[in-house]
């Protein structure tokens, strides 16, 4: 559960809809999602019609049962930033370094990932900030919706300093905006304190 970046990965898939797409082999000369990326691990990705119109970039979970990569976050898409509802026909998935993430003026994320169906859990997923950073957005989504709120609460050395919510039958959270000094000596984990829903991604914009 770590995000996970590698050159020449390309497949191709004929997944249609708003849902996760089974990647159907690497392309001659590239490799697989499942050598390269790694069961549960994300990446970010993109998907494009082979001669078509339809785009887009985003944060995905690759998962070895069934060969698929859920599309567990939009950056950008031609659908005006929103999941794409692709159509039948051929489609490249690739690898890819987002310009948002490369060159967003400074700023950086990381995101804490929590694989499986979620239930209160304590202490999940640690980070410890190379320099002293300033958070800016917090943001999280699930990969399977709960019928209840998916509440998570960010850590600061043991204590509380955001509550991060997904309301009942939705996917993401609404982006957070604030602003959190955090050491280099401090670290940060993710608590969850509701039951359902599966595979949490909680990300931190910083700088």
């Amino acid at each position: 559960m770590a995000l996970v970046l590698a050159d020449r990965v390309r497949e191709t898939t004929t997944t249609t809809g708003t849902g996760a797409i089974t990647l159907a082999g690497a392309v001659t000369g590239c490799q697989a999602f499942s050598s390269a990326i790694g069961n549960t691990n994300t990446t970010y990705y993109i998907i494009a019609d082979q001669g078509g119109a339809n785009w887009e970039v985003g944060l995905g979970t690759y998962t070895s049962a069934g060969n698929t990569l859920a599309r567990t976050t939009v950056l950008s898409s031609s659908n005006a930033g929103a999941l794409v509802t692709f159509t039948a026909g051929a489609k490249d998935v690739f690898v890819t370094l987002p310009s948002s993430v490369a060159t967003g003026a400074g700023t950086q994320t990381n995101i804490f990932n929590i694989i499986g169906a979620l239930a209160p859990s304590v202490g999940d997923a640690k980070f410890y900030p190379p320099q002293t950073i300033l958070v800016t957005s917090i943001y999280t989504v699930v990969g399977v919706q709960s019928s209840a709120i998916v509440t998570a609460l960010l850590k600061k050395n043991g204590a509380t300093i955001a509550t991060i919510s997904i309301p009942a039958n939705t996917d993401k959270s609404t982006p957070q905006s604030v602003a959190i000094s955090i050491l280099a000596t401090d670290f940060l984990t993710v608590d969850v304190t509701t039951t359902g829903g599966q595979n949490l991604n909680l990300t931190l914009v910083y700088s």
